[in-house]
């Protein structure tokens, strides 16, 4: 099954005064939670949904706090999180605090085995 996109027109923020271009973007078809993936995987394994779903939100709880610790997470062929922030500069190194961090954003990089997945990702227009 292919990821469908559909066409979306941008200014671009350089140019505005310039002309519209037209980008693919995706289109989702869903939004999948917690549940339906432990009963996924629970499908797959001789595992009950439940316990899944009990490991999942375990796994999810201890992901965040070893992020909010300033770890970086690599979990095996899916590939890395860690945390990335936004700040404001100043003028002298010595008026540089936390307070300058505006805001902070998790940054999710692939494995190279789940690069090569998406990579073989087919796309089609979506029609409605």
């Amino acid at each position: 099954m292919a990821v469908k996109y559909t066409v979306v027109s941008r200014v671009n923020p350089q140019d505005p005064q310039g002309p519209k271009k037209y980008y693919p973007r995706v289109k989702s078809i869903n939004k999948v939670g917690t549940r339906e993936v432990a009963d996924r995987i629970s499908g797959m394994s001789t595992l009950s949904s439940i316990d899944v779903f009990a490991s999942t939100e375990g796994f999810l709880d201890t992901v965040s706090n070893l992020l909010a610790d300033g770890c970086i997470v690599k979990l095996g062929d899916f590939g890395t999180f860690s945390l990335r922030i936004h700040s404001v500069g100043s003028d002298d190194p010595k008026d540089v605090s936390a307070r300058n961090i505006t805001r902070t954003m998790v940054t999710f990089r692939p494995s190279k085995r789940f690069r090569k997945i998406l990579d073989g990702i087919e796309f089609e227009e979506f029609q409605e």
